[in-house]
């Protein structure tokens, strides 16, 4: 139980050194575009302008986690949304629980910690220059590239972006038998972040296309956490105490003591 105790306390300590870091970033990039905008930098998550195909999508029963999230840091200011598209990464509650167990925290400790929840949310909203860009800015000054197929591509190549129909069942043996055990082909979407990758659905457009909605079954992560540090050594086990001379006189006494006994006897 100590152990695990230290665990959290060090998952959470770390995600909470870098929240400041990535607020550092988020506060430089947010200053940046608001002089390229001219306007202040006052947006709070709750002001997001979520269109309504993406609040149906928030309201489902597979993206509750988020919408829990989203709710709970709804006065953490942003700053302005600047012109372009805003990318939003909708992680699902799959994809929450196994970071979570990966972070050893519970929904309930992670939705109690604002600033937690503010370094999660800060990789997930971004704003990508225009159809062309092959990637987009997180309100934490991170990138965020769009691929496909595991390689670079433009926003635009991946909302235009249409799966494969599904194959046989023969020949799904035949695709197995001929790829590595154990790969999986990649043939999907994908949002690189600061760390991790994640697969992503089809996105959700609307707003004329303003606004970008990929449904994702991975959570982006920030910075990882530093490797950690050696295990300090063990402490040198103490060698037992010489007696001390009182102690030999005492024993030499008796000693002596028995031996005359014996002589006189």
């Amino acid at each position: 139980h100590a152990r695990q105790g230290h665990s959290r306390t060090s998952n959470k300590s770390f995600i909470q050194q870098s929240s400041t870091c990535i607020m550092m970033k988020s506060t430089i990039a947010i200053a940046t575009l608001a002089l390229v905008s001219g306007v202040c930098a006052d947006t709070t998550i709750g002001q997001l302008p979520f269109c309504t195909p993406a609040k149906d999508i928030l309201a489902g029963e597979n993206y509750t986690t988020l919408s829990a999230a989203l709710a709970a840091a709804k006065d953490v200011v942003i700053g302005d949304i600047p012109a372009g598209k805003l990318i939003v990464v909708a992680p699902d509650n799959a994809a929450f629980a196994a970071v979570l167990k990966q972070l050893d925290l519970t929904a309930e400790e992670l939705l109690a910690d604002t600033d937690l929840l503010a370094n999660v949310l800060a990789v997930h909203v971004a704003i990508a220059a225009d159809d062309s860009a092959e990637f987009a800015t997180a309100i934490s000054g991170d990138k965020l590239n769009f691929e496909l197929a595991g390689k670079p591509a433009t926003l635009a190549d991946v909302v235009a972006f249409e799966a494969e129909a599904p194959v046989e069942e023969g020949e799904a043996e035949a695709e197995g038998e001929a790829e590595a055990e154990g790969e999986a082909a990649a043939d999907g979407l994908s949002i690189k972040g600061p760390t991790n990758d994640v697969e992503v659905s089809k996105p959700v457009t609307c707003v004329g296309g303003d606004q970008v909605y990929f449904p994702s079954s991975g959570v982006l992560l920030p910075t990882a956490a530093p490797a950690p540090g050696p295990a300090p050594s063990p402490k040198p086990t103490p060698s037992p105490m010489p007696p001390s001379s009182a102690t030999m006189t005492g024993f030499a006494s008796v000693v002596v003591a028995g031996a005359a006994a014996v002589l006189l006897a």
